[in-house]
Parts: structure tokens; sequence; C-alpha cells
């Protein structure tokens, strides 16, 4: 299973679950992964993103992450920048830049 069919199968879920109110999606540890890629593909079903002890890619892309020293490549670096095409910087959840 591939950071993409994560983001399918959640995006999914979110399309039924949008119909019932606002939509807070929460993630623990790698899978803020998912959320950012969700978040870049459908702002739309999502009003706050809660990374909880998660990777929060919102100063840099999933991938400048993968590339920072220290943190060993994994998962495929490439895979996860073609689904990561953007930054959560923007996004409505995402904490105010100083």
């Amino acid at each position: 299973m591939t950071l993409a069919d994560h983001a399918a199968r959640v995006i999914e879920v979110l399309e039924r679950a949008k119909k019932n109110g606002p939509v807070i999606l929460v993630g623990h540890s790698r899978a803020g992964m998912p959320l950012t890629a969700v978040g870049n593909a459908r702002p739309d079903l999502v009003d706050r993103i809660v990374y909880v002890s998660a990777w929060a890619p919102v100063d840099l892309d999933a991938a400048g992450y993968y590339a920072a020293p220290g943190h060993p490549a994994r998962d495929g670096p490439r895979a996860a920048a073609e689904v990561l095409a953007g930054s959560a910087a923007g996004f409505s959840g995402a904490p105010a830049a100083d």
C-alpha cells in the first residue's frame, strides 16, 4: 500500500463524512504524510488537520523532510513528492507564520 493509496482511501471516507458537518482530520506519527496529502488534494473536505506527534510538513513538502540531514529516506521520497505536491502551510488548520 502506497502513500497515494492511503490518501485516496481517506478521501473516500471524507467525501461521505463531510455531508454530516465539519471534519477534523487527526493523525499520529507517520500519518502526517497522508494527512498532508489529503489536505493538499482536497482541502474542501477538511475543516482542520491536527498533527499529534506526527510529521507535519508545513514548512517543507514531505520530500524536503525526507531529504533533510538525519532523516533516512523511507518509502521512496519520489513517491511522496508526487503525492505531496505542495505545502500545507496555507491550509486552514496550519499554524500562522511568524
